[in-house]
């Protein structure tokens, strides 16, 4: 037992004066490749460092539009971009162009407050538009035509016209209840007379303020249908420059050289003879 581990050892120790000896014969090509990587590194920072990218933020809310419809356009608008292509509507690709865009991103966040309504279904989405050089004030503010084309898409959306349909026609059913029940109401009053139909009238009205309730609330949902209303800004907009971290470009550069010299030295070990 004593001898494997012995044995292991002196195994152990070969294999190291091995690797250090295949790094002695290659020190100078393995500098010459930190150095470049590194030279590259330092190119890199100094480009992110010299001339920034910006991005531009805004906070959009919805209460029908969901993620995959906004993926969906923000796509068409990316594309627009990368092959200059003016179908999503001249006036847009200008502003697009005018800003320097170079891509636009959409995803879903939490709000920081939570509606004490449970059935509230709004949702928040974070509007990132990349841009190559800083816009100026004027031209920023023209990404609110960007968001206009994107009330005008989603409001066209299949599943946003059926939703419209579906609250205008419930309000209707109500509108006819109601003015059943504005009948019978009348009819009852001139007989409030005879037995009973005080306590009829006082579930008749009972019903009616429930009826009118759920007419408020299909109203109110049916304002969040409209094309102005499909997706609105619920924060300013705001504009950074996009400096993320350009130091770990080194970090990286230095791994990306250990893994190349870890591979040949391994190769070297495998298939050469260590010299």
């Amino acid at each position: 037992m004593e001898k494997n581990q012995y044995s292991e050892e002196i195994d152990l120790k070969q294999l190291a004066k091995k690797v250090i000896l295949i790094s002695k014969n290659r020190k100078k090509i393995f500098t010459t490749m930190l150095l470049i990587i590194m030279g590259l590194s330092i190119a890199y920072f100094i480009k992110v460092m010299i001339k920034p990218s910006y991005k531009s933020e805004v906070v959009l809310k919805s209460r029908f539009v969901r993620k995959d419809q906004l993926e969906n356009i923000i796509t068409k608008f990316n594309t627009a971009i990368q092959e200059e292509d003016t179908s999503i509507t001249k006036n847009v690709y200008d502003v697009l162009m005018s800003c320097n865009i170079v891509k636009i991103e959409i995803s879903e966040i939490k709000p920081d407050i939570t509606s004490p309504d449970k059935d509230d279904k709004t949702k928040y989405y974070k509007l990132i538009s990349f841009h190559s050089e800083k816009p100026n004030t004027v031209e920023i503010e023209k990404i609110a035509i960007v968001i206009n084309q994107i009330k005008e898409i989603a409001s066209q959306d299949n599943d946003i016209i059926e939703g419209k349909k579906r609250t205008e026609k419930a309000i209707a059913e109500i509108d006819s209840l109601v003015s059943v029940a504005f009948e019978a109401g009348n009819s009852f009053k001139n007989k409030m007379n005879m037995p009973g139909n005080m306590m009829v009238m006082n579930d008749l009205y009972k019903s009616l303020n429930d009826i009118l309730a759920r007419k408020t609330g299909l109203m109110y949902e049916l304002t969040g249908y409209q094309t102005e209303n499909i997706i609105f800004k619920a924060s300013p907009l705001v504009l950074n420059k996009k400096i993320t971290m350009p130091t770990i470009i080194f970090v990286i550069g230095f791994a990306i050289w250990f893994l190349i010299c870890t591979v040949w030295v391994g190769g070297v070990l495998v298939f050469g003879d260590g010299e």
